[in-house]
């Protein structure tokens, strides 16, 4: 994936997001994303942001750890480790 700003190629990378879930925030840590080692910009994919809009919607926390997420029904962990 390239930067949108630069055009460089972007790195995998973690990082961390705040989510509004009804007049309350909610923070996101260990989220997959990319970084731009030329201008510094992040950038998610669209579904991972999805992810953590919904995630965040469950959350009965202030915070949580994208990277231990189990999707219901499935057999496998999100994020990076």
């Amino acid at each position: 994936m390239k930067c949108n700003v630069c055009k460089t190629k972007m790195k995998d990378a973690t990082t961390e997001i705040e989510v509004l879930v009804k007049g309350r925030k909610v923070k996101a840590l260990n989220v997959p994303a990319y970084n731009c080692p030329n201008c510094d910009k992040i950038r998610m994919d669209e579904l991972i942001e999805k992810l953590v809009q919904t995630y965040a919607k469950g959350s009965k926390e202030a915070t949580f750890d994208f990277a231990e997420v189990k999707p219901r029904g499935v057999g496998i962990t999100l994020g990076k480790k």
